[in-house]
């Protein structure tokens, strides 16, 4: 080949060459590999640790409410169904109020002032459980008898007249110191449930006489089976989204929840449906905040607690929950929660 045609494939050579270079693409930036992500951050969330229970319950014998005193029923609350509430008044003799009162001891005797015995004692616990400033000490004072006067006004009940100018031998008692038993509709629980109404309103009564035949109270409430996993806390048993107080084992003994179970709309439908046990739910009734992590970030997972990495240094962790593929964990008592931690700590590692 002569020497002409030697510098034509040369220069054709060295011309490709250069097309190459100034024709290759550049690398996109999308398509260049991403750094590793090391660390996330963490977000944090109240948490209340609901758990649904199933909640057994047992019904105890019916009861009848009876009349305290004789008189013309002026008015009378009564309809199967309704709830009758301890404090208030659903009944009034001759126009006046009759206040019900939950009871130990039903009352029945008046009471003076000085009077001692079980239902003086039981009359002021009730005071008591209504919010009235009052000593349990079996003895009818006046802290007890101005008690008293206040649940009366409160129902709408005219406060008793100033005594009169009397001989100083007169022994009829002040009216204020004075607490009529035909005054106080007893009841055996703080809420009690009608089942039937015996009598209504302008009809006349004599003491003794049954007004209202009540549904069966509950003897038992307790949750069947608790929870094993349960975050630690005061727990409330949520019925009809109401929260009512629970002992540690399930077992409600509360008086005031046992009453509002028994008038709840849970009871009555298991009840009709001749079921004796309905579904609620077990909240801390203080819920604690805790850090929402990837499924990643904990390892070392020896039953409900795991290790995170935060700052380079492991710290143990009870795993809660998890929620759309995120892991819930709950840190040490005191400890604060870390800004960020691992995304993905080698699986060896131990929280030590």
């Amino acid at each position: 080949m002569g020497g002409a045609a030697v510098a034509v494939v040369a220069a054709v050579a060295v011309g490709a060459g250069v097309a190459a270079v100034v024709l290759t693409p550049a690398r996109p930036a999308a398509l260049a590999s991403p750094e590793a992500i090391e660390s996330v951050l963490v977000a944090t969330q109240s948490f209340d640790d609901r758990r649904s229970v199933t909640v057994g319950f047992a019904l105890g014998s019916g009861a009848s409410l009876t009349s305290p005193g004789d008189g013309m029923i002026t008015s009378f609350a009564c309809t199967r169904g309704a709830a009758l509430v301890s404090g208030e008044s659903a009944l009034s003799l001759d126009g006046r109020p009759v206040l019900t009162l939950a009871t130990a001891v039903p009352l029945w005797r008046d009471l003076t002032t000085k009077d001692r015995g079980d239902d003086v004692t039981a009359l002021q616990r009730e005071l008591a459980r209504l919010g009235e400033p009052v000593t349990v000490d079996g003895v009818l004072g006046r802290e007890t008898l101005d008690a008293m006067e206040r649940r009366f006004r409160s129902i709408g009940d005219a406060p008793p007249p100033e005594p009169a100018a009397t001989a100083p031998d007169d022994a009829t008692p002040d009216a204020r110191d004075v607490v009529l038993a035909s005054r106080i509709l007893w009841s055996p629980s703080p809420t009690v449930v009608v089942d039937d109404c015996a009598v209504s309103t302008g009809a006349t009564t004599t003491a003794g006489e049954p007004l209202a035949t009540l549904g069966a109270g509950l003897s038992a409430v307790a949750v069947e089976q608790m929870p094993g996993d349960l975050v630690p806390g005061e727990r409330a048993l949520v019925v009809d989204g109401e929260a009512l107080p629970v002992d540690a084992d399930g077992t409600v003994t509360d008086a005031g929840a046992l009453a509002t179970i028994a008038s709840s709309s849970s009871v009555r439908e298991a009840t009709l449906g001749e079921a004796t046990t309905f579904t609620a739910t077990l909240d801390l009734v203080e819920p604690v905040e805790i850090a929402v992590v990837p499924p990643s970030a904990v390892v070392g997972v020896d039953g409900a607690t795991g290790c995170v990495v935060a700052d380079g240094a492991p710290e143990r962790v009870d795993i809660v929950g998890s929620q759309l593929g995120q892991t819930l964990v709950r840190f040490a008592e005191g400890a604060a929660i870390p800004a960020a931690v691992a995304v993905a700590p080698p699986e060896t590692m131990s929280c030590g």
